[in-house]
């Protein structure tokens, strides 16, 4: 791997049929990682944990530093994985190593949706 770069990777078996529409993240304070201002990355999704599918990817995004108000991204046509990822990449001068994030969350869509 490249110093430079880091990423999260997590497995969601549960989560296979459903697609991911919507995540957001909430960026450690400044004061705890003052050279990351600016966030780059790309969000993958794998059926099998090696190959791995572009689902989003966001250049020099300045991410909210409050957890009541996280940076949220929407992610329509998104096919469904079991296997996510995100690769964060330098943005200015800090390296993505320096991409602390405090809070990460994936909402997928329904099961089903209901009918009245």
């Amino acid at each position: 791997k490249d110093a430079e770069s880091a990423e999260i990777r997590f497995h969601v078996p549960e989560m296979a049929t459903r697609p991911l529409r919507v995540y957001r993240m909430t960026a450690l304070h400044v004061r705890s990682m003052q050279n990351a201002e600016f966030y780059t990355w790309t969000l993958e999704g794998s059926t099998d944990g090696s190959s791995w599918t572009g689902v989003d990817s966001r250049s020099r995004e300045r991410l909210s530093q409050d957890v009541a108000m996280p940076s949220s991204y929407r992610v329509p046509d998104a096919p469904a994985f079991p296997y996510y990822r995100i690769r964060f990449q330098p943005a200015g001068n800090a390296p993505a190593s320096h991409a602390g994030i405090s809070e990460l969350e994936f909402y997928f869509a329904p099961d089903r949706i209901p009918t009245h």
